[in-house]
Protein backbone atom coordinates (compact mmCIF):
# COMPACT_ATOMS: atom_id res chain seq x y z
CA UNK A 1 0.00 0.00 0.00
CA UNK A 2 1.33 3.45 -0.92
CA UNK A 3 0.77 6.47 1.33
CA UNK A 4 1.95 10.02 0.66
CA UNK A 5 5.67 10.40 1.38
CA UNK A 6 5.43 13.40 3.72
CA UNK A 7 8.43 15.09 5.34
CA UNK A 8 10.67 13.26 7.80
CA UNK A 9 10.83 15.20 11.09
CA UNK A 10 12.41 12.72 13.46
CA UNK A 11 13.22 9.16 14.49
CA UNK A 12 12.59 7.45 17.80
CA UNK A 13 13.24 4.10 19.51
CA UNK A 14 11.12 2.73 22.33
CA UNK A 15 7.55 1.67 23.01
CA UNK A 16 4.27 3.01 21.68
CA UNK A 17 3.63 4.58 25.08
CA UNK A 18 7.05 6.28 25.04
CA UNK A 19 6.31 8.11 21.81
CA UNK A 20 2.86 9.43 22.75
CA UNK A 21 4.11 12.79 24.16
CA UNK A 22 5.96 13.49 20.91
CA UNK A 23 3.05 12.97 18.51
CA UNK A 24 0.53 15.35 20.12
CA UNK A 25 1.14 18.07 17.48
CA UNK A 26 1.75 15.62 14.62
CA UNK A 27 -0.48 15.45 11.57
CA UNK A 28 1.22 12.74 9.61
CA UNK A 29 2.34 9.15 9.81
CA UNK A 30 4.54 6.95 11.97
CA UNK A 31 6.43 4.30 10.08
CA UNK A 32 7.03 1.46 12.56
CA UNK A 33 9.56 -1.36 12.54
CA UNK A 34 9.51 -4.11 15.16
CA UNK A 35 10.53 -7.74 15.58
CA UNK A 36 7.20 -9.02 14.15
CA UNK A 37 7.39 -6.88 10.97
CA UNK A 38 6.70 -3.30 9.91
CA UNK A 39 3.83 -0.96 9.15
CA UNK A 40 2.40 2.50 9.85
CA UNK A 41 0.11 4.49 12.13
CA UNK A 42 -1.73 7.50 10.68
CA UNK A 43 -1.81 10.31 13.27
CA UNK A 44 -3.99 13.40 13.63
CA UNK A 45 -2.66 15.57 16.50
CA UNK A 46 -1.89 12.62 18.72
CA UNK A 47 -4.95 10.58 17.79
CA UNK A 48 -4.42 7.31 15.94
CA UNK A 49 -6.59 7.33 12.82
CA UNK A 50 -5.62 4.19 10.89
CA UNK A 51 -2.95 1.53 10.78
CA UNK A 52 -1.49 -1.44 8.94
CA UNK A 53 1.21 -3.89 10.07
CA UNK A 54 2.68 -6.67 7.96
CA UNK A 55 4.61 -9.58 9.41
CA UNK A 56 6.14 -12.63 7.80
CA UNK A 57 2.94 -14.64 8.07
CA UNK A 58 0.11 -12.19 8.68
CA UNK A 59 -1.29 -8.72 8.04
CA UNK A 60 -3.04 -6.77 10.79
CA UNK A 61 -5.29 -3.75 10.31
CA UNK A 62 -6.83 -0.98 12.40
CA UNK A 63 -7.33 -1.71 16.09
CA UNK A 64 -5.52 -5.05 15.82
CA UNK A 65 -2.29 -3.16 15.06
CA UNK A 66 -2.73 -1.01 18.17
CA UNK A 67 -3.21 -4.18 20.25
CA UNK A 68 -0.02 -5.71 18.83
CA UNK A 69 2.22 -2.65 19.15
CA UNK A 70 1.01 -1.87 22.68
CA UNK A 71 2.69 -5.08 23.79
CA UNK A 72 6.00 -4.53 21.98
CA UNK A 73 8.93 -3.18 23.98
CA UNK A 74 11.44 -2.41 21.19
CA UNK A 75 10.09 -0.47 18.23
CA UNK A 76 11.68 1.89 15.72
CA UNK A 77 9.60 4.90 14.65
CA UNK A 78 10.08 7.37 11.83
CA UNK A 79 7.83 10.44 12.07
CA UNK A 80 6.67 12.07 8.85
CA UNK A 81 4.62 15.24 8.70
CA UNK A 82 1.77 15.63 6.18
CA UNK A 83 0.32 18.65 4.47
CA UNK A 84 -3.50 18.89 4.67
CA UNK A 85 -3.72 17.43 1.16
CA UNK A 86 -1.40 14.53 2.00
CA UNK A 87 -3.29 13.74 5.20
CA UNK A 88 -6.63 13.79 3.37
CA UNK A 89 -5.26 11.37 0.78
CA UNK A 90 -3.83 9.05 3.45
CA UNK A 91 -7.09 9.02 5.43
CA UNK A 92 -9.09 8.23 2.31
CA UNK A 93 -6.77 5.29 1.63
CA UNK A 94 -7.34 4.02 5.18
CA UNK A 95 -11.12 4.31 4.74
CA UNK A 96 -11.07 2.38 1.46
CA UNK A 97 -8.81 -0.36 2.83
CA UNK A 98 -10.65 -0.79 6.16
CA UNK A 99 -7.71 0.41 8.27
CA UNK A 100 -9.47 2.95 10.53
CA UNK A 101 -9.10 2.72 14.32
CA UNK A 102 -12.26 2.83 16.47
CA UNK A 103 -12.49 4.31 19.97
CA UNK A 104 -14.54 3.37 23.03
CA UNK A 105 -16.71 5.75 25.06
CA UNK A 106 -13.65 6.82 27.10
CA UNK A 107 -11.75 7.95 24.03
CA UNK A 108 -9.32 5.02 24.06
CA UNK A 109 -8.65 2.78 21.03
CA UNK A 110 -11.06 -0.14 21.20
CA UNK A 111 -9.25 -3.37 22.15
CA UNK A 112 -9.97 -6.58 20.27
CA UNK A 113 -11.08 -9.60 22.29
CA UNK A 114 -9.43 -12.41 20.40
CA UNK A 115 -6.14 -14.18 21.19
CA UNK A 116 -4.46 -12.63 18.14
CA UNK A 117 -6.14 -9.22 18.30
CA UNK A 118 -7.42 -9.86 14.77
CA UNK A 119 -10.99 -10.80 13.94
CA UNK A 120 -11.38 -13.86 11.74
CA UNK A 121 -13.92 -12.29 9.42
CA UNK A 122 -12.58 -14.43 6.57
CA UNK A 123 -14.21 -17.46 8.19
CA UNK A 124 -17.55 -15.83 7.36
CA UNK A 125 -16.46 -14.31 4.06
CA UNK A 126 -15.45 -17.76 2.75
CA UNK A 127 -19.00 -19.11 3.10
CA UNK A 128 -20.87 -19.54 -0.22
CA UNK A 129 -22.86 -16.46 -1.17
CA UNK A 130 -21.20 -14.06 1.30
CA UNK A 131 -20.15 -10.84 -0.45
CA UNK A 132 -18.73 -8.72 2.36
CA UNK A 133 -18.31 -8.70 6.13
CA UNK A 134 -17.65 -5.75 8.45
CA UNK A 135 -17.14 -5.47 12.21
CA UNK A 136 -18.33 -2.12 13.56
CA UNK A 137 -18.65 -0.18 16.80
CA UNK A 138 -20.92 2.81 17.37
CA UNK A 139 -21.39 3.23 13.61
CA UNK A 140 -17.65 3.01 12.92
CA UNK A 141 -16.16 0.24 10.77
CA UNK A 142 -13.32 -1.44 12.70
CA UNK A 143 -12.36 -4.21 10.31
CA UNK A 144 -13.81 -5.33 6.97
CA UNK A 145 -13.33 -7.82 4.18
CA UNK A 146 -14.91 -7.90 0.73
CA UNK A 147 -15.90 -4.84 -1.26
CA UNK A 148 -18.20 -2.00 -0.29
CA UNK A 149 -18.47 1.46 1.25
CA UNK A 150 -17.91 0.17 4.78
CA UNK A 151 -18.00 3.60 6.39
CA UNK A 152 -21.57 4.09 5.15
CA UNK A 153 -22.50 0.46 5.83
CA UNK A 154 -21.38 0.76 9.46
CA UNK A 155 -23.47 3.90 9.97
CA UNK A 156 -26.59 2.29 8.46
CA UNK A 157 -26.02 -0.96 10.38
CA UNK A 158 -25.73 0.99 13.64
CA UNK A 159 -29.09 2.69 13.00
CA UNK A 160 -30.71 -0.66 12.23
CA UNK A 161 -29.16 -2.28 15.31
CA UNK A 162 -30.39 0.45 17.64
CA UNK A 163 -33.89 0.21 16.19
CA UNK A 164 -33.85 -3.59 16.56
CA UNK A 165 -32.71 -3.35 20.19
CA UNK A 166 -35.46 -0.84 20.96
CA UNK A 167 -38.12 -3.06 19.40
CA UNK A 168 -36.81 -6.10 21.28
CA UNK A 169 -36.92 -4.09 24.50
CA UNK A 170 -40.44 -2.80 23.86
CA UNK A 171 -41.62 -6.38 23.21
CA UNK A 172 -39.71 -7.69 26.26
CA UNK A 173 -37.84 -10.26 24.13
CA UNK A 174 -34.26 -9.01 24.59
CA UNK A 175 -31.36 -9.53 24.32
CA UNK A 176 -31.15 -9.21 20.56
CA UNK A 177 -29.20 -12.12 19.04
CA UNK A 178 -29.53 -11.45 15.32
CA UNK A 179 -31.11 -9.13 12.75
CA UNK A 180 -31.79 -10.21 9.17
CA UNK A 181 -32.95 -7.87 6.40
CA UNK A 182 -33.94 -9.99 3.41
CA UNK A 183 -34.87 -8.82 -0.09
CA UNK A 184 -35.05 -10.51 -3.51
CA UNK A 185 -31.56 -9.14 -4.17
CA UNK A 186 -29.76 -10.32 -1.05
CA UNK A 187 -29.56 -10.52 2.72
CA UNK A 188 -28.08 -8.21 5.36
CA UNK A 189 -27.31 -9.84 8.71
CA UNK A 190 -26.24 -8.16 11.96
CA UNK A 191 -24.97 -10.12 14.98
CA UNK A 192 -23.22 -9.14 18.24
CA UNK A 193 -19.52 -9.80 18.79
CA UNK A 194 -18.45 -8.75 22.29
CA UNK A 195 -18.26 -4.95 22.32
CA UNK A 196 -18.53 -4.99 18.52
CA UNK A 197 -21.19 -6.01 16.04
CA UNK A 198 -20.75 -7.74 12.70
CA UNK A 199 -22.76 -7.07 9.56
CA UNK A 200 -22.79 -9.45 6.61
CA UNK A 201 -23.88 -8.91 2.99
CA UNK A 202 -24.92 -12.05 1.10
CA UNK A 203 -26.49 -13.10 -2.16
CA UNK A 204 -30.20 -13.90 -2.07
CA UNK A 205 -29.67 -17.69 -2.04
CA UNK A 206 -26.86 -17.80 0.54
CA UNK A 207 -27.08 -20.68 3.05
CA UNK A 208 -27.95 -19.08 6.39
CA UNK A 209 -27.20 -22.31 8.27
CA UNK A 210 -23.56 -22.32 7.17
CA UNK A 211 -23.21 -18.60 7.86
CA UNK A 212 -24.63 -18.98 11.38
CA UNK A 213 -22.15 -21.78 12.05
CA UNK A 214 -19.26 -19.56 10.95
CA UNK A 215 -20.60 -16.75 13.14
CA UNK A 216 -20.72 -19.04 16.18
CA UNK A 217 -17.14 -20.13 15.50
CA UNK A 218 -15.74 -16.61 15.64
CA UNK A 219 -17.98 -15.65 18.58
CA UNK A 220 -16.45 -18.57 20.51
CA UNK A 221 -13.00 -16.95 20.11
CA UNK A 222 -13.91 -13.99 22.34
CA UNK A 223 -11.69 -13.88 25.42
Amino acid sequence: MILPEGTVIGKFSGTLEDILPFITPLVGVLHVIGSPGEGFLLIDRGRFIGSLFQGTASELKGNAVYDLLSGERALEFEMRQYSPEEFSEARETCVKEGLLIAYDENGKPLRMKTPTGQLNLDKIKKQPGVLAVSAFYEGFAVQSTGSGDFEQVAAVAEDLLRTGKKIAGDLAIEPLNQLILETPHGKFIIVPYGDLSICIFTEADANLGLIRMAIRNIQSEIV
